[in-house]
């Protein structure tokens, strides 16, 4: 009889709780908790690459996108140097558009200079095809044209060197093509000088007035175009924020823009039906007892696997960025989900425990 009494008595509990979770209005909190990380909303980085180059990338962490790569290319053996803006040094925080250093290239260097020392020759010989001709004036011509018959024998040599060098794959194309330039601009600066003294002695013709106001556009555009180029090597930051320092041996400088901040948060994925843009969550920095207001801005569509669950990646969007809210800081909290019925938690548990 007693066995009977306690068996009915744990039938009658068990419809009593069935009773009263599928039937009775009662909820309860639907919060899951969660470790975080905080991000700046975006991220520039310079950093050297492998093979010499000097690299940049721009990425929106907020919307999980590289914005923005580039990257700068140099010659084997060219005598490259980057110099950071010192002014820099003197404060943390980089406005938009500030120059944050500088590329020095030898070899660009010396093709601009040559470019000029042309366009000087050819501005000088157009002066003296305009005016008369005088006993001095051949002279100068004369031993201007010596030298520069000397200096271009003396590129042809290096520029033969560099082309068997070329051929067997010591050095790469650009700086061959560079070395051949610079040995036909020696020819043409030989030539013009031979015209000059020709000009000085027989006289000049109107061709050949065209010809050197033509040479000179031609020098003009490739000028601009050399100094479009260094103008390149001067590195503009394309967002405004804070240094970060950095350890890295191929990092350089990276500037973080914590205008705004964000919170990475990893949730079960088991909690994805009751995930919604703009659901709060509330957190701290570990260590800390300040709270942090976030809400959801952005929930991912892929499934990562960590300690043997598998987990959606969400991005909250922090309101009121306090002064000791870090980027890079650890957080943790709750993600507040609305309320529950005890039907729908007990469902909950028996697929949890039927997996």
């Amino acid at each position: 009889m007693v066995e009977i009494i306690k068996k009915s008595s744990i039938w009658i509990i068990l419809i009593t709780l069935s009773v009263i979770i599928y039937f009775v209005p009662i909820k309860i909190p639907n919060n899951v908790s969660s470790v975080g990380r905080i991000y700046p909303t975006k991220r520039w980085v310079l950093y050297a690459g492998t093979n010499g180059q000097i690299m940049a990338s721009l990425k929106d962490i907020k919307a999980g996108i590289t914005n923005e790569f580039s990257a700068r290319e140099f010659v084997r053996g060219d005598d490259v140097r980057f110099v950071i803006n010192s002014e820099l040094f003197e404060r943390e925080f980089v406005n938009k558009y500030d120059t944050i250093g500088f590329i020095n290239s030898l070899s660009t260097s010396s093709l601009l200079t040559s470019y000029k020392s042309q366009l000087d020759v050819y501005n000088a010989l157009l002066k003296v095809k305009l005016s008369g001709n005088k006993k001095e004036d051949i002279e100068i011509a004369e031993k201007k044209l010596q030298l520069a018959i000397l200096d271009s024998e003396v590129q042809k040599k290096r520029f033969d060197r560099q082309k068997k060098l070329y051929e067997e794959d010591v050095i790469p194309e650009q700086e061959f093509e560079t070395q051949e330039k610079l040995a036909n601009l020696k020819i043409i600066q030989a030539e013009l000088n031979k015209a000059e003294l020709e000009s000085l002695t027989v006289g000049e013709k109107p061709e050949e007035i065209n010809y050197i106001k033509a040479q000179i556009d031609q020098l003009k555009s490739d000028i601009r175009d050399l100094e479009t180029k260094v103008n390149l090597q001067t590195l503009i930051s394309p967002i405004s924020g804070t240094f970060r320092n950095t350890y890295s041996r191929d990092t350089l400088i990276m500037i973080e823009d914590v205008s705004e901040l964000i919170v990475k948060v990893p949730v079960v994925l088991s909690f994805r039906p009751y995930m919604y843009l703009g659901q709060k969550f509330n957190c701290t920095i570990e260590g800390q007892n300040s709270p942090i207001e976030a809400e959801i801005i952005h929930i991912g569509n892929s499934v990562k696997y960590m300690q043997a669950q598998q987990y959606l990646l969400v991005t909250c969007k922090i309101e009121k960025p306090e002064k000791d809210t870090y980027s890079g800081a650890i957080v943790v909290g709750k993600l507040k989900g609305d309320p529950i019925t005890l039907k729908q938690y007990a469902s909950r548990i028996v697929k949890t425990f039927s997996r």
